[in-house]
């Protein structure tokens, strides 16, 4: 709870101005996943290959979503916390569990 938490903190600082909707960030990580993901499973190895991984990681941490409400928040929140979960785990990959990845 306290990592759910601090994520959303992180996520939520002020003072960054993001001219982009809610929508445009929810499409630039479907456009991640459909390279990333196959058959259910994440394809781990090409996290850090694809260039635009840090950057989505760095446009989720600016986006300011204090103004996000009900579902859009809860898809924000989802999003932001799977995609800080790939991104730890492909930097830390090949490893079997999340639990092996120190101060997960």
């Amino acid at each position: 709870m306290k990592r759910l938490v601090l994520i959303f903190f992180l996520f939520n600082v002020s003072g960054f101005t993001i001219a982009q909707t809610l929508n445009d960030l929810l499409a630039k990580t479907d456009v991640l996943l459909s390279k990333i993901v196959a058959e259910d499973l994440v394809r781990y190895e090409l996290v850090n290959d694809d260039p635009g991984t840090k950057d989505l990681v760095s446009e989720y941490q600016k986006f300011n979503s204090a103004t996000l409400t009900g579902n859009d928040r809860k898809a924000f929140g989802i999003n932001a916390y799977n995609l800080y979960v790939v991104s730890k785990v492909a930097d830390a990959y090949p490893v079997q569990s999340v639990q092996e990845i120190s101060r997960f």
